[in-house]
């Protein structure tokens, strides 16, 4: 038990502060190998940044923006055209109107209104129409590029999906006597057509 005791005293230190003393443990060899390999990878860094052999990040985010731009263009041209038939088709399935009636809910409520019955923007269950003549095409031009009289396109913002989703649903509410709905605003649809 001696013995014992005489090793640990070997251990101790001749640090005393306030007759505390501390054993010289030395650092775990893993702890070692850690702190002198983050100071090797410092030095290499440092050198590789400074001499151009390493990348800055703004030369890695460029290169992965253009790889990312040009999936973006790959994908758009893979893109059928949207046309009078993908619309009508869109407009007669329930679950397509229904995610239209989210995304509206979503990015066209606070200017049409919940239910379409029109806020700053115009109602959207009248017959009258600011921009076009409420047909789907012209719906759908509409809403993917905007109007001159201050709504935005939404053809950068929203996916092809859901512009066509939201352009079914507005033609689904047409029609529809939401409460409290805005004045009608525009021309008649119809009105210019002959015959």
């Amino acid at each position: 038990m001696s013995s014992k005791s005489t090793n640990e005293d070997d251990l101790l230190t001749s640090h005393n502060y306030d007759g505390i003393q501390e054993y010289d443990n030395p650092m775990p060899g893993w702890w070692t190998f850690i702190f002198i390999t983050t100071v090797v990878w410092a030095v290499v860094y440092f050198v590789g940044i400074n001499m151009d052999f390493l990348p800055e990040y703004e030369d890695d985010l460029r290169v992965e923006m253009a790889i990312q731009k040009e999936l973006d263009e790959r994908a758009v041209k893979e893109l059928p055209p949207v046309n009078a038939d993908m619309l009508a088709e869109a407009l007669a399935n329930s679950d397509t109107v229904l995610n239209g009636a989210s995304v509206f809910a979503t990015n066209c409520a606070a200017c049409h209104g919940a239910q379409g019955q029109g806020t700053i923007g115009p109602n959207l269950t009248d017959n009258a129409w600011l921009t076009g003549d409420g047909e789907l095409e012209n719906l759908h031009t509409v809403v993917a590029s905007g109007t001159a009289n201050g709504m935005p396109g939404w053809a950068a913002i929203l996916s092809q999906d859901d512009l066509v989703a939201v352009v079914a649903f507005v033609k689904s509410i047409r029609g529809t006597s939401p409460p409290n709905p805005k004045a009608a605003e525009g021309a008649e649809a119809g009105a210019n057509k002959d015959g």
